[in-house]
């Protein structure tokens, strides 16, 4: 059976969306392990706590990345359904501005080349469904 828009992007919201309820599961965590801190005043807590901040961080900072409107991604599939399959291009275009942005800011943060060839890797596939695009529509 064949998915609706609808469900489709319900469907692809889910995995960021567990993401970021399972940093709202470590903040909790987190205000506990504070607590507890206090109390005890034990060695070890503060390695927790350090590993719950990271733990959030990582959570809420790959949930923000994978919603952005970047094909193959989340937020470009998301976008993708929203447009429909008539504005595939379109919906590539915004990829690739989107790409370029972020690149751009996390190259300003980081310095990574990882990160460049994330970005080449998420460009090149993105360019690949536009000229699929290109092609279906000519």
């Amino acid at each position: 059976a064949q998915l609706s828009s609808k469900h489709r992007i319900l469907l692809t919201a889910a995995g960021p969306g567990a993401s970021i309820a399972l940093a709202i599961l470590f903040l909790f965590i987190g205000n506990y392990a504070i607590q507890q801190v206090d109390t005890t005043g034990g060695d070890t807590t503060p390695l927790l706590i350090q590993f719950i901040n990271v733990t959030i961080f990582i959570n809420l900072f790959w949930s923000f990345i994978n919603l952005c409107p970047v094909l193959p991604m989340d937020g470009g599939q998301i976008l993708r359904d929203i447009l429909g399959p008539s504005r595939l291009k379109l919906t590539c275009i915004i990829s690739f501005i989107t790409l370029a942005l972020l690149t751009l800011g996390l190259w300003t943060l980081t310095q990574s080349i990882f990160n460049l060839l994330m970005a080449f890797l998420l460009g090149s596939h993105t360019w690949s469904v536009y000229q699929q695009a290109q092609r279906s529509s000519a």
